[in-house]
This record gives C-alpha cells, sequence and structure tokens, in this order.
C-alpha cells in the first residue's frame, strides 16, 4: 500500500494523486498548463482533468501582464470550459484528430468537459496577481479562494495510508454512468441528486438573497461586488451537493443541512475576497503605494506617526518633519 508522509500543501496534492492512480485515473490528473490549446488538447483526450498547479499565482500574472494572444487564450478557454460543464464543447480544427468525430470526420467534440483547477500560493502574491478585469469579467468570481489558518505546532512525520473506504469510494465514483459500453467515456452520463424539500426551500431564499445583491450594487456600480454576488448561488448548489455527495457516496441527497453550510461558507469567501480585493488589486503603481499605506495604517490599530510611515514605505523622513505629526484611517 503506498503511503505518504504529511508536509505542508504539497501533501493535499499527493493524495490526490494517490488516490486517482490506485483507481485507474493516474492520467486524469496533471501538474499545469502553458497554454489555452494545451488545456485543450488535455482535456480532448480526458475529459475530465484535475490540474493541481503550485504557486498558482504564476498563471494569472501571465493572464494579467503578458503582452500575447497566449494569456488571453488561456482565460478564454478556463471560461468556456466551466459553461461548457453541462453541454457540448467544440474543439478548434488543429485538435479535431485528438478529439471525437462523426462519421464524416466534420465534428470534433467534447461531452461534458470537467475541469478542475487546485492551485495553492501565497495569499498576497495571488490577490496581487489579479486585476479589476478578471474579477468583473466572471473568472475570479468562479474560483474558491480558501485561506489556511495557522500553522501548527511541528510534530513527529508519520507514514499515512490512504483509508480502504476513500478508495472504495472514488472506484465508485469512477464507474458511475459507465453502463454506455465503450462509449460511456465520450457520451457521460450524469446522474441527478436529489434534494429535501426544506433544502428546496433554503435554495430559493438563498438565491433571492443574493440576487438582491446583486441588484444593490449594481445599482451603485460596484461592479466586483456585483460579479461575485452573482456566481455565489451556484457555488452554494455545487457545495450542497458535494456535501450530499460526500455523506453519502452510494446514495447522496441534499439536505437543508448541507445547503445551509454551503450558504455560510460562500457568504464568508465572498465577502473575504471582497476585503482582499479591496487591499491588494491594483491598476497602478500610484493605486499600489496607495493600499499599501492603509495596510500599514490598519496593522497599526488605525494610528502611526508620519515619519515611521515613511520608512515602512522605503523613504526616509525628511529633516523638517514634524514629529509629532499622526496618519489616521479609520478602520
Amino acid at each position: 500500500m503506498r503511503v505518504r508522509v504529511r508536509v505542508k500543501k504539497d501533501y493535499p496534492r499527493k493524495v490526490n494523486f494517490d488516490i486517482a492512480y490506485q483507481v485507474g485515473l493516474g492520467g486524469c490528473v496533471a501538474d499545469t498548463f502553458a497554454s489555452g490549446e494545451g488545456l485543450e488538447d488535455a482535456l480532448a483526450m480526458h475529459p475530465s482533468m484535475l490540474f493541481q498547479a503550485d504557486e498558482v499565482d504564476g498563471l494569472f500574472n501571465v493572464m494579467r501582464f503578458a503582452k500575447d494572444s497566449r494569456a488571453e487564450l488561456i482565460n478564454e478557454k478556463l471560461l468556456k470550459f466551466y459553461s461548457a460543464s453541462n453541454t457540448i464543447y467544440p474543439l478548434r480544427k488543429r485538435a479535431w484528430s485528438r478529439g471525437q468525430s462523426d462519421n464524416n470526420g466534420n465534428v470534433s467534440t467534447i461531452i461534458n468537459p470537467n475541469l478542475v483547477l487546485y492551485g495553492t500560493a501565497v495569499l498576497r502574491y495571488f490577490y496581487e496577481a489579479l486585476s479589476r478585469r478578471m474579477l468583473e469579467n466572471g473568472l475570479t468570481a468562479r474560483c474558491l479562494v480558501i485561506e489556511a489558518g495557522k500553522r501548527g505546532m511541528a510534530g513527529d512525520p508519520k507514514p499515512i495510508a490512504i483509508p480502504e473506504s476513500v478508495l472504495s469510494a472514488a472506484s465508485y465514483l469512477r464507474d458511475v454512468g459507465s453502463t454506455g459500453g465503450n462509449l460511456a467515456r465520450e457520451f457521460p452520463k450524469p446522474i441527478i441528486i436529489e434534494e429535501d424539500p426544506e433544502a428546496t426551500e433554503q435554495l430559493i431564499d438563498t438565491r433571492n438573497a443574493f440576487d438582491r445583491l446583486v441588484g444593490f450594487y449594481g445599482l451603485r456600480n460596484e461592479m466586483t461586488a456585483r460579479t461575485l454576488w452573482a456566481r455565489a448561488f451556484e457555488k452554494v448548489c455545487k457545495l450542497a451537493m458535494l456535501h450530499g455527495i460526500s455523506s453519502d457516496v452510494y446514495h447522496p441527497w441534499i439536505t437543508l443541512k448541507g445547503v445551509q453550510w454551503a450558504q455560510q461558507l460562500v457568504e464568508h469567501l465572498t465577502e473575504r475576497m471582497l476585503f482582499m480585493a479591496d487591499n491588494y488589486v491594483y491598476e497602478s503603481q500610484f493605486d499600489e503605494k496607495c493600499k499599501k499605506v492603509v495596510r500599514i495604517l490598519r496593522g497599526s490599530g488605525g494610528i502611526l506617526r508620519h515619519g515611521i510611515l515613511l520608512k515602512y514605505k522605503g523613504h526616509e523622513p525628511r529633516i523638517n518633519t514634524n514629529k509629532d505629526k499622526y496618519i489616521y484611517i479609520i478602520p
């Protein structure tokens, strides 16, 4: 039995690959991609793919600062694959030989492409790699940005084996909808997860509440908040389904508890993302310096001597600086 030693943020990636490898899905896991075409080719060969990118802020930096069409194509493909997960995605012409064609060879498609991008990064660098456009065109709104907690006390490393129940569940999920014979991979048959009546009512209330927030921020022309809240209900639905599958993989069911958990998590993550974006996402060097000053003042309790602030910014205070001069900020 394969075992791993627990080590920081790299450990979850190793566990994910170990599980996929042991159930025969190792080819569906990759580390990263360098272009939109490469991403499309990978999904043409394996319609369900998990990309595990370390320092994922590098990918967002490419999309933000690269001056060629490669960056734009990565952004375009990520958006398209997300929206095409419940439909048919047509491949570009040069990728037809890798995909599925009809009898005349005229059409090449991916049926229900399933792309998951799991990335890890230093929180500050991730937000600094974002741009206002990424926040408002829906790319960041499609992401779940979860911050790690405080680092715990170091302990002695131990070998950790993957439980047999996890491998059994992964094998079962691999074979769900595979009754179509050798065409099941090309024409998957998604299952429908039912829900409790109480869960349905909670979902309706959640959708209406988020729609009101979308309208509220739209009237005030706050497009970042409007875009993030517009995708919030979709995240609640997906997380509620994952909660139901995790509770009972063989008979998944969406419960009120799962919906409430998903709603609370999405609300917290969305509000946190808006706060962090307001603190770190900048559009110019002047904007970056202004936000750095605000972060320094907040970290100092809202008040700081002018000379100390200049030192924090990397500048020496002038000789005639008034030592009693303070800079204030409303927390």
